[in-house]
């Protein structure tokens, strides 16, 4: 896992906790996960796998939003 603490891309942080990258942003959109919003209008998610896996972790279980 990336030690320094560095955020990287969904695509780079999805396989390192176990997650796929539509996954990822949806749970960041849905504030379960944090990330970094980069760029004028914000678009660009950056991710910290580290905190991603605490946040997972102390979250009893992830279920998708019901339609």
């Amino acid at each position: 896992m990336n030690q320094n603490g560095k955020p990287v891309p969904a695509r780079e942080c999805a396989p390192l906790v176990g997650a796929s990258i539509n996954c990822l942003y949806r749970m960041a959109r849905q504030n379960i996960i944090p990330c970094q919003r980069l760029g004028i209008r914000g678009r660009t998610l950056r991710f910290v796998p580290q905190e991603v896996q605490r946040a997972l972790q102390q979250r009893p279980a992830w279920e998708p939003a019901r339609k």
